[in-house]
């Protein structure tokens, strides 16, 4: 398993269900958040897509797996995040995500990785979204590989992570179609 998917996984602690679905290039699924909601996501390219949620249903990831076994992969992690209390008492959603954007990309830096790109796009709500590349250190048996990250909002409550070491136009398309289907 690649170092970012290990890195993902080690932040949602523990993953118990995992449904794999057969290539395809729309994805449609429903997350456990502050109520269910349905996300839906287009990808050109044959992808085996699975969803995993943990124990606490605040973290649910959608794994996208190259259908060639020596492929890239992509991890998008949806976070929901509600604070007891009213409105005043919530998490600041935009330095919610700078401070994780901070945190991820400051701890690969730490471990050697080098940005080599930093793009912006729109995502399907009309947000703009960085996508940072990272170029990962190799070791003396296998070369250094390029990861992205990107962090967002579909909504107040649902945060978006990606990991992606899919090629720059299909991170920026899954950053311009995961959406809420209503």
């Amino acid at each position: 398993m690649k170092s970012v998917i290990i890195g993902s996984a080690s932040m949602i602690l523990l993953l118990t269900l995992t449904f794999l679905l057969p290539a395809c290039a729309t994805f449609e699924t429903s997350i456990l958040t502050l109520e269910p909601k349905n996300v839906s996501i287009n990808i050109s390219g044959e992808y085996n897509i699975s969803k995993n949620t943990s124990m606490a249903m605040a973290v649910q990831t959608i794994n996208i797996n190259s259908t060639d076994p020596v492929g890239n992969n992509a991890s998008i992690m949806l976070m929901s995040l509600n604070m007891e209390g009213n409105d005043t008492s919530q998490i600041n959603s935009k330095e919610f995500l700078n401070f994780m954007e901070t945190m991820m990309v400051g701890m690969f830096e730490l471990m050697g990785a080098k940005e080599v790109s930093n793009i912006t796009v729109k995502s399907s709500s009309g947000q703009n979204v960085s996508l940072v590349t990272l170029a990962m250190p190799g070791t003396k048996d296998t070369p250094g590989e390029e990861t992205t990250f990107a962090f967002w909002d579909l909504n107040d409550y649902i945060h978006v992570i990606m990991t992606s070491e899919l090629d720059i136009n299909a991170s920026s398309g899954i950053v311009k179609t995961l959406e809420i289907k209503d």
